[in-house]
């Protein structure tokens, strides 16, 4: 009997578990106020996934500006560079 408790418990607990790859960040704070240790260990490992895919892409725009930056300054003349640097400070 004990054994037929514990599998249906199992089962539901993974019918209703929380999947927070498809909701908003508004969906997962809403989820958050009422859930169970289990669901807020997966939207914390849901929010670090997010925060570390947008760190990656601020990463790689931020290299591509240096790199477009660096070509047009090298495409100046000297004067050319300096003016332009003064008025992009």
């Amino acid at each position: 009997m004990k054994k037929i408790v514990l599998a249906s418990v199992l089962v539901a607990g993974v019918l209703f578990a929380a999947d927070f790859s498809s909701s908003s960040p508004e969906q997962i704070n809403a989820s958050i106020a009422g859930a169970d240790a289990k669901s807020l260990s997966e939207a914390a490992f849901e929010i670090d996934k997010r925060a570390g895919e947008l760190r990656a892409q601020a990463r790689d725009l931020k290299r591509g500006f240096k790199m477009e930056f660096k070509k047009k300054l090298d495409a100046m003349s000297v004067e050319d560079r300096e003016k332009f640097l003064d008025e992009f400070r």
